[in-house]
């Protein structure tokens, strides 16, 4: 009681902020708002159900969103492609994926993602790359890790992979956001990280200056697996911030399953597509 009493006045003292428009958030802020209509809410406490630990997804929306910015993210409600990731109007009745990945030959599983590539989910990981915020990558994690759990692959995953920065940009940027989604999701999900398996063979030039067509070739030979490292009859989880075409991670694949992988997911913050 007295615990809950100091967490209480130290929470109206010092506020916590939302992750998105920095606004105060207090205590139970969030499920009393007016603001957000009662079905968001509904959908809010299904989702936190799906956590093993009320600590844990108290962590990630009851202290992290506001409800105006949680609303306007619309997390929910949007049908994704079950194979790439994109969001759609309707499955595709003869399956093989949407019109944005059906011919594009991708070499993983399968992806998911929190959403598209737009509106405050695209200003909060520009955001996160360009500025370098630590917390966002964090928060964003958790949510995508949340919506990892739900899906019934989950369990076969051995390996969490970042897709890798070359050592030059690294040096540049000082910060990986893939990386920090990794270890958040790893975190989260009682999960293996392995930072070292994938490594960048040769500098590229950035993806998201280039056509779609050019970033496939921009991308092949790229990166190689070190040796020491057996993925032989392993499932694993690439983890990038956002998916364009698709090249990256794709390739990231290709050679994975060169060494003998069982099966590539990929998760993502963002898929930057159109609606199909």
């Amino acid at each position: 009681m007295k615990n809950k009493l100091v967490a209480a006045m130290l929470s109206t003292l010092f506020p916590d902020r939302c992750t998105a428009c920095e606004s105060p958030l207090f205590v139970d802020e969030f499920c009393r708002t007016n603001d957000t209509p009662a079905s968001k809410l509904a959908e809010l406490s299904a989702l936190t159900r799906l956590a093993d630990s009320s600590q844990w997804h108290e962590k990630i929306y009851r202290r992290e969103w506001c409800a105006v910015c949680w609303q306007e993210l619309a997390l929910f409600g949007r049908q994704q492609c079950d194979f790439c990731a994109a969001e759609i109007r309707a499955e595709n009745p003869l399956g093989g994926g949407c019109s944005l990945c059906r011919n594009a030959k991708l070499r993983f599983d399968r992806a998911i993602s929190l959403g598209n590539y737009a509106g405050l989910l695209r200003d909060l990981v520009i955001q996160m790359k360009n500025q370098k915020v630590d917390h966002l990558a964090v928060r964003l994690g958790h949510l995508l890790a949340a919506k990892l759990q739900k899906q019934n692959w989950l369990r076969r995953i051995d390996l969490v992979v970042p897709v890798p920065t070359h050592w030059k940009r690294r040096l540049t940027r000082g910060f990986c956001a893939a990386e920090l989604l990794a270890e958040t999701i790893c975190s989260d999900l009682e999960l293996d990280l392995s930072r070292a398996l994938v490594r960048f063979a040769r500098q590229t030039e950035k993806q998201g200056r280039l056509s779609i067509a050019k970033r496939r070739k921009n991308i092949v030979g790229a990166f190689n697996v070190r040796d020491r490292h057996d993925v032989t009859d392993k499932v694993i989880l690439i983890v990038d911030d956002v998916m364009t075409s698709g090249a990256t991670v794709s390739e990231l694949a290709k050679i994975l399953k060169k060494r003998d992988a069982a099966a590539i997911f990929v998760g993502v913050v963002a898929r930057g597509a159109g609606v199909s």
